[in-house]
């Protein structure tokens, strides 16, 4: 699952001076994820814990750049890009949550 949340690679946020905090938070639920993956077998409860985690640092992450495209701090290509991006990986931890539920007694 090391590839689940790889990267935050948009191209439209490359000259832009507030994308690295934006990259951290995103970075940051992707090893949160791989944490979870790595104890799902077993410790389904820490699992989940770390995968509620992920969803809270993707939650800020993207509260953080619709604050910045509307402080115009962050362009608007950049900003969409990004949303798009980050409402794709909270989509896949969602995903993985509802996998876990499964499993935990």
């Amino acid at each position: 699952m090391t590839c689940f949340l790889d990267e935050f690679a948009v191209a439209s946020c490359a000259d832009q001076s507030r994308a690295p905090a934006v990259a951290g938070l995103f970075e940051q639920a992707g090893m949160l994820v791989e944490a979870a993956d790595a104890a799902a077998p077993s410790k389904p409860k820490k699992a989940k814990r770390k995968i509620g985690k992920a969803l809270a640092a993707l939650k800020a992450d993207r509260s953080l750049v619709r604050n910045l495209k509307r402080n115009a701090k962050l362009s608007v290509i950049c900003a969409d890009d990004a949303l798009r991006l980050i409402d794709d990986g909270r989509q896949r931890v969602r995903d993985l949550r509802s996998n876990l539920r499964a499993c935990v007694p």
